[in-house]
């Protein structure tokens, strides 16, 4: 249930950040476990829509997910300044 609503609040926040909810200015991205897991489906949104200049950093912690090379490839291409992946293999 978790995971679905975290896609779900992903795809939301991808449609806000598109709309500029936030105002013209880049905005920088925090999340930990399923807030993370949002944020990489948020990203994956604006990835698929080309969405560039949007996402300034974006930081994703004791993410709750596997991703292969080419998911972060696309990920990467929408973040501008520094995308980081913070995990341990014993989480």
């Amino acid at each position: 249930m978790a995971k679905i609503r975290a896609k779900a609040g992903g795809q939301l926040l991808a449609n806000d950040l598109l709309n500029r909810v936030q105002g013209n200015r880049p905005v920088s991205l925090i999340g930990f476990s399923l807030g993370a897991r949002l944020l990489f489906t948020a990203l994956e949104e604006l990835a698929r829509c080309k969405a560039l200049g949007i996402i300034d950093h974006a930081v994703l912690m004791g993410s709750a997910f596997s991703a292969d090379e080419k998911q972060w490839e696309k990920v990467r291409q929408v973040v501008a300044g520094r995308l980081i992946n913070v995990y341990s293999e014993y989480d």
